[in-house]
């Protein structure tokens, strides 16, 4: 079960809207657009235990304005999210 909302997305520059594009491509890893370093290692995919995220923390901390793909029927900010997966 992937547990991310960057996973299979894309972040474009000078936006705070992600893009959904499939796949297995990790939205933080903003210079590469590089697969999910925990899926690379057979791990579970899951934002609050992933080594990118918190190599990415000051940057998301800063940025809780993220809107992530729609989740069900809306858009949801990260913050948001975090506080429906936490």
């Amino acid at each position: 079960m992937v547990r991310c909302p960057f996973y299979g997305c894309r972040w474009p520059e000078r936006s705070p809207r992600l893009q959904e594009i499939g796949g297995h491509e990790c939205g933080l890893d903003l210079n590469r657009h590089g697969p999910c370093q925990m899926e690379a290692e057979a791990r579970n995919i899951d934002f609050f235990g992933c080594p990118v995220v918190a190599h990415m923390h000051n940057v998301l901390r800063a940025s809780e304005c993220i809107v992530l793909v729609p989740q069900g029927s809306a858009d949801i900010t990260l913050s948001e999210w975090r506080r429906l997966n936490s």
